[in-house]
C-alpha cells in the first residue's frame, strides 16, 4: 500500500508533467523505477540502505533510467531534500495508478454518449416489440 505521501508526490509530479506535456516521458521513468524495484532486490537494497549517500543513490537511479525527463530529475533532487527517496518505488506505482484511473474516466465520458444512444435505442426497440 502506498503512502499519502507517495500520493500527493505522484499527483503534484503528474500536474507538473500535464502543464510541461511531458506525461508520456514521465510515466515511462516511473515504469522503470517500478521494474527496477520489482525485479531486483539489489535495487531495493540500494534505496534502503542508510550508508549510501542520496546523491549516490540518485546518480544510480538516473544511470539506470535512460533518456530520463527532467521533472524526474526535479522530483528525485526533492526526495534528496527531504530524505524521501526509499518511498520513489510508491511514488512510481501511484503514477501509474493514477494515470490509468484518468485514462479509464476519459475512456468513460468518451462512451458515454455512445451508451445513452444505445439505452435510448433499446427503449425504441423494446416499444416497438410491445406493439408488434
Amino acid at each position: 500500500m502506498q503512502s499519502r505521501a507517495a500520493i500527493r508526490y505522484a499527483k503534484a509530479i503528474f500536474e507538473i508533467a500535464k502543464e510541461e506535456n511531458s506525461i508520456d516521458s514521465v510515466f515511462r521513468d516511473m515504469k522503470r523505477v517500478e521494474i527496477l524495484c520489482n525485479s531486483s532486490h539489489d535495487f531495493k537494497n540500494l534505496l534502503s540502505n542508510s550508508q549510501i549517500s542520496y546523491n549516490e543513490k540518485k546518480t544510480a537511479i538516473l544511470s539506470l533510467i535512460k533518456d530520463h525527463n527532467s521533472l524526474t530529475i526535479k522530483l528525485l533532487d526533492l526526495l534528496i531534500q527531504n530524505k524521501r527517496v526509499y518511498i520513489v518505488n510508491d511514488i512510481a506505482n501511484s503514477f501509474d495508478s493514477y494515470c490509468l484511473c484518468l485514462s479509464l474516466k476519459d475512456m468513460i465520458r468518451s462512451i458515454k454518449p455512445t451508451l445513452l444512444e444505445y439505452k435510448d435505442f433499446l427503449s425504441e426497440f423494446s416499444q416497438l416489440m410491445r406493439n408488434y
